[in-house]
C-alpha cells in the first residue's frame, strides 16, 4: 500500500511539473503587460484608449487579490509572445469574466468573451479549461486590450501557448481533474457499502458530507464548471453556497452518530445539534 500511493504521489508531482513547465510553446507572459484600473468600473472602452497612464506588471502573475475594481491589460501586437495563432491563457478557472479587444482595422475593434458568466459552449475557445484567447490572424495597430472583472480572486499567471502545447496541458489537467473525482467516488462508494451492508446510518451522512465538499471544492476553483455544468453560469454562482451549507449539517451529524455524543457528551450533542441546524438558514 505505501508503494502504490509513493507511485501516485510520484504521478501527481511529474504531471503537475509537466503542465507548468516553461518551454518555447508555453510561455509565461504576464510581466510582458501594462495595466490600468478602473475603480468606477464604468470607463467605456472608447476612454480606455485615450488613457495614457498605465503601469508595467513586474511580477510573474497578476497580484490584485479580491477587488471590485476592472483591471485593463494592454499588450503590443508585435510582441512575438501575442503573434497569430497563439493562445492566451488566464490560469483561472474561477474567473467570472474576461474580454478581449483586438485591432482589427483603424477604427474597429473585434471582442472575444470568456470566464464563467457565460456559457462555456460560448466561450472563445469552448474546450479550454482555462478562459483563454486565441490571437487573431488579421492585426493593425499597436496594442491590444483585455477587460478582466470578477468577484472572486485575481492573482493569478497569463500564458502564451502554441496549440500543441496547449493541447498537451489540456489533456494532464483533463486527466488530473478525473483522477481526483474517482478518487472521491471510492469514497462515496465505500460510505454507502457501510450504510448498506453493516446498516451504520453514520456513514450515509458521511457519503452526504464527500458529495457536498467535493462539489464545493470543484465549483469553487471552477472544475465543475467545466465538467459537471458547463452551460449553466447561473448555478456555477448558486452552487457553491448550496453545497458548502448543505456540507455542514452533513458533517456534524456524521460526527454526531460516528462518537454517539448524545449518550457519552450530551452537552457536546446539543452544541453539535444546534450548529447543524443553524447552517441550513
Amino acid at each position: 500500500m505505501e508503494k502504490i500511493t509513493r507511485m501516485l504521489f510520484l504521478f501527481l508531482m511529474t504531471t503537475i511539473t509537466s503542465c507548468v513547465t516553461e518551454s518555447i510553446g508555453n510561455k509565461n507572459v504576464t510581466n510582458h503587460f501594462e495595466f490600468y484600473l478602473d475603480t468606477s468600473k464604468e470607463i467605456p472602452f472608447t476612454q480606455i484608449l485615450k488613457t495614457e497612464t498605465w503601469f508595467q506588471i513586474s511580477n510573474t502573475q497578476l497580484s490584485f487579490n479580491f477587488t471590485n475594481d476592472v483591471i485593463w491589460l494592454r499588450g503590443k501586437t508585435n510582441d512575438i509572445q501575442f503573434a497569430k495563432g497563439r493562445i492566451l491563457s488566464l490560469d483561472w478557472k474561477a474567473l467570472d469574466s474576461a474580454i478581449l479587444y483586438y485591432p482589427v482595422n483603424q477604427k474597429e475593434y473585434k471582442t472575444f468573451e470568456t470566464g464563467d458568466m457565460i456559457p462555456k459552449s460560448k466561450w472563445t475557445i469552448p474546450d479550454a479549461l482555462f478562459p483563454s484567447f486565441q490571437i487573431p490572424n488579421k492585426k493593425f495597430g499597436d496594442y491590444f486590450y483585455i477587460r478582466i472583472q470578477s468577484k472572486s480572486l485575481i492573482s493569478f499567471p497569463i500564458r502564451s501557448m502554441d496549440e500543441r502545447a496547449f493541447n498537451k496541458r489540456n489533456i494532464l489537467e483533463t486527466a488530473i481533474i478525473w483522477m481526483i473525482l474517482g478518487i472521491c467516488a471510492v469514497m462515496f462508494v465505500f460510505a454507502l457499502f457501510y450504510f448498506f451492508a453493516f446498516g451504520l446510518s453514520e456513514f450515509f451522512f458521511y457519503a452526504g458530507y464527500v458529495v457536498c465538499t467535493v462539489l464545493w471544492y470543484n465549483g469553487q476553483y471552477g472544475n465543475a464548471y467545466d465538467v459537471l455544468w458547463p452551460e449553466s453560469p447561473w448555478w456555477q454562482n448558486k452552487a457553491i453556497l448550496v453545497f458548502s451549507t448543505l456540507g455542514i449539517p452533513f458533517s456534524f451529524q456524521f460526527v454526531r452518530m460516528f462518537l454517539n455524543t448524545k449518550v457519552n457528551n450530551p452537552t457536546i450533542d446539543k452544541i453539535l445539534l444546534f450548529m447543524g441546524i443553524i447552517a441550513m438558514f
